[in-house]
């Protein structure tokens, strides 16, 4: 499906303005996240909602009934907004620009990690708070794991890449050792 990005924007920006204006950017940013994980989980929710034979008033009452008083009341109209307007297609792409505009007026950059093995919490913002520093950024890590690493980790921001990984490592002292002449 293609998903319209101009008035994805648009509604974005608008659910910004709205948060911006009640003081509440964190607090949607973070329950937009947990909202796309869980539409991710359950794929027939979206299906559902973008479901063209089912009356949009019935799609409004699921809704309710889904997220009801637990979630924010902002969000909640926000997703009603577009259910009523159609637009429910654009809901993710929305969701993911509010996001990427909330990071920028808090300052977080979006950052991947990823490990040769799993790391518990601790480990992780010991690694976390070394990042930080070591950017002067403030992180939001998404951690993944690849065993192929052997060791170690690899780090993305951006442009930025840190790739401390044993088997980087390793490919280095392999190609320093092939290119060292032998007397």
């Amino acid at each position: 499906m293609n998903v319209d990005v101009q008035a994805a924007r648009v509604y974005g920006e608008a659910l910004f303005g709205a948060a911006k204006e009640q003081g509440i950017v964190p607090a949607i940013r973070e329950e937009s996240g947990t909202f796309l994980d869980a539409l991710g989980q359950v794929p027939r929710f979206r299906t559902l909602l973008e479901a063209p034979h089912i009356p949009t008033e019935d799609k409004v009452a699921i809704v309710n009934r889904v997220l009801g008083s637990g979630a924010n009341p902002l969000l909640r109209n926000f997703v009603l907004l577009l259910l009523r307007r159609n637009r429910i297609d654009v809901f993710g792409a929305a969701l993911a620009e509010y996001r990427r505009i909330a990071d920028r007026d808090l300052g977080v950059s979006r950052a991947k990690l990823t490990s040769a093995r799993p790391m518990d919490d601790a480990e992780r913002a010991r690694v976390q708070a070394g990042l930080e520093r070591k950017t002067g950024l403030k992180l939001t890590l998404e951690h993944k794991v690849d065993p192929a690493l052997i060791g170690g980790l690899v780090f993305e921001c951006g442009d930025l890449m840190i790739d401390n990984s044993l088997q980087t490592q390793l490919s280095r002292l392999g190609e320093r050792l092939m290119a060292a002449r032998v007397i």
